[in-house]
């Protein structure tokens, strides 16, 4: 079968950002509830990829040319690069992790999202990143198993834009893909 197609190249478009990320473990691809693109190499040694959905057990489902299919990781593993990427919306503005004292439309961004989560029609700050901010994000990455150091990183960026709707889970995408193919094939360990 062909290999996904790469969607994400580590370009930031239209608001939207292809983060690269190293890893040695499957366990390390836990923590992203996103769907993350594998950079795999085939047996002939061609660079391929695969939109990797959610993992279940020692199988993974991913987005085939016909829907969904679950394979075993031992078959991926010994294919995998251990690269992944994936895609997400940074707020307009961000360039760096935002902490007390720094001021723009990130913040601003942020603030609001912040307002969405804990429905409240003001937001905690207009532009400044201030102390009320802070440990509303300290809370935050308390909340969310993140490092609760006050500073708005990636991390605590990619939780929020989940829980606030603005990026797709794996459940988004299992559910999207689902429909749009509802048979769901199983792959065979023997490739």
């Amino acid at each position: 079968s062909s290999p996904a197609p790469v969607v994400c190249d580590a370009n930031t478009t239209a608001g939207v950002a292809c983060s690269l990320v190293q890893a040695t473990t499957w366990d390390e691809l836990t923590m992203y509830n996103r769907p993350l693109q594998l950079d795999m190499v085939t047996p002939e040694r061609f660079a391929a990829a695969v939109l990797l959905l959610r993992m279940e057990g020692r199988n993974a489902v991913l987005l085939g040319q016909r829907g969904l299919i679950e394979i075993p990781l031992a078959t991926l593993a010994p294919l995998w690069q251990g690269t992944f990427r994936y895609l997400w919306h940074p707020p307009p503005g961000f360039e760096r992790p935002l902490q007390r004292g720094d001021e723009g439309r990130a913040v601003a961004a942020i603030a609001r999202q912040f307002a969405v989560l804990d429905g409240q029609q003001t937001p905690l700050t207009l532009s400044e990143f201030s102390a009320a901010l802070e440990q509303r994000v300290r809370l935050f990455q308390q909340a969310n198993n993140l490092s609760a150091d006050g500073v708005v990183g990636e991390q605590t960026l990619l939780r929020l834009n989940e829980l606030t709707g603005v990026d797709i889970t794996s459940a988004g995408a299992i559910e999207r893909f689902a429909t749009e193919a509802p048979a769901t094939a199983t792959a065979s360990a023997g490739g």
